[in-house]
């Protein structure tokens, strides 16, 4: 019986060391845990997605579309993470990143541009990928909590979503603009210069 105890309480301490204890920036990777849903219809841990590119830490493995200093050092930590926080902190700060080059992007467009129209245009394009980036999150919303019998005025009263909600949300943010950027980044782009280890997130 002493026995027992003895290795009740060995198996206890060594999950509780073993646990998450890697934040952003970390080189340590195990294996991934799903995202975790806050009650009340909240989207269920297997109602969420991964939408995760493939990729590794070798550039030559990310495909040609999406070769670029960004997705080179994210993908791999967004694919490959210790625990739900740490999971978290980089899709939050993949948002942050992606939502600036985007803006640097449109900026480079601008500077393209002779004729009014086809500022005009920009301007437009600008439109659509906002308008997008709001269905699509109104959308996941929707498909990860299967509510679609219910009608949309009793969906979500009061809801306040989990921190895994939101930064899956983030994480489709991303991606959106990414898309919105890759269509024009040639050769001539220049990527902004930041150390991704140490993205600033809002509050």
């Amino acid at each position: 019986m002493k026995n027992i105890f003895l290795l009740t309480g060995f198996c206890i301490t060594f999950l509780f060391l073993s646990g998450c204890s890697q934040r952003i920036g970390s080189d340590v990777v195990s294996n991934p845990v799903p995202l975790i849903a806050a009650p009340s219809q909240e989207p269920t841990i297997s109602s969420i997605p991964s939408y995760i590119e493939t990729a590794s830490t070798n550039d030559s493995d990310i495909t040609n579309a999406y070769s670029n200093p960004i997705d080179a050092y994210f993908l791999p930590h967004l694919n490959n993470y210790s625990c739900e926080v740490e999971l978290r902190d980089y899709q939050d700060a993949y948002v942050v990143v992606w939502r600036d080059e985007y803006k640097n992007v449109m900026k480079w467009m601008y500077s393209k541009c002779v004729y009014q129209e086809d500022k005009n245009n920009l301007s437009a394009y600008e439109d659509s990928v906002s308008q997008l980036i709001e269905s699509t999150e109104t959308v996941s919303l929707i498909n990860w909590s299967d509510i679609y019998k219910t009608p949309p005025k009793k969906r979500y009263p009061g809801a306040s979503w989990g921190n895994g909600t939101r930064s899956a949300l983030n994480q489709l943010e991303a991606e959106i603009y990414r898309d919105a950027s890759m269509r024009f980044i040639d050769k001539k782009y220049t990527f902004l210069k930041r150390d991704y280890s140490a993205v600033e997130i809002p509050e």
